[in-house]
């Protein structure tokens, strides 16, 4: 199964525009406000997003899950990003 994701400029919440089949050194960019980089950079951000995004589920999942448990205690070691992101995903995690 396939699934399509889109990148997003994190300020605006619109799709880059790039070329059709970008290559690394390629610039893709938010057509509203121009923020933009090199599609390397740019699928590096998002991977880091996503990551991110992952690792708060599932912290928030085992969390929710100890408190309907009387036997035991989960202390999370994750802390949020306080990162300012200016390429996000939209994935349902």
């Amino acid at each position: 199964m396939t699934q399509t994701t889109n990148v997003l400029c994190a300020r605006c919440h619109i799709a880059l525009e790039g070329p059709a089949e970008p290559k690394s050194d390629d610039r893709i960019a938010c057509p509203r406000c121009g923020e933009g980089d090199r599609y390397e950079t740019v699928i590096s951000e998002v991977g880091e997003y996503v990551q991110e995004m992952a690792a708060q589920k599932i912290a928030d999942m085992v969390g929710n899950t100890a408190k309907r448990s009387s036997m035991f205690t989960v202390t999370s070691t994750h802390t949020p990003s306080s990162r300012q992101w200016r390429f996000i995903a939209d994935v349902d995690l």
